[in-house]
């Protein structure tokens, strides 16, 4: 990816939306590649482009020309996806995981009952030892 020119970014900070426009055209691949390498996981990639655009959109005027626009673009990603991971990492997801385990408890039978239910067991245990990610 080429660096954007101040031909953009100087118009972008006056305001010009077609400008900007073009900005968001130039980097809004890359931004999705990031967030995607970060999160592993499309839909919440997509969503924190659109809020890294909007960030640049609302600081563009902090933005100090003497650096690489792509560093300071890319930072604002970064720490958008580690708010995000840290967001989901908290969501407890073991009601659905508990939900779902009894679904798999079929109680037609008593052996099928014990055999769904260590089955279960199993289950709840390889769960605990995955990663949040």
């Amino acid at each position: 990816m080429n660096e954007t020119g101040q031909d953009i970014i100087k118009p972008s900070k006056a305001g010009d939306k077609t400008a900007f426009r073009a900005l968001v055209q130039s980097y809004q691949r890359w931004l999705f590649g990031l967030g995607l390498k970060l999160l592993c996981d499309e839909e919440e990639a997509k969503d924190v482009v659109q809020e890294t655009l909007i960030r640049v959109w609302q600081h563009l005027q902090d933005y100090d020309e003497r650096r690489p626009f792509t560093a300071w673009v890319g930072t604002i990603c970064t720490r958008l996806c580690m708010d995000r991971l840290r967001q989901l990492s908290h969501h407890d997801d073991s009601t659905d995981d508990i939900t779902l385990l009894d679904m798999l408890v079929d109680e037609e039978t008593p052996d099928r009952r014990l055999e769904n239910q260590e089955l279960a067991a199993v289950i709840e245990t390889l769960i605990q030892g995955l990663s949040p990610k």
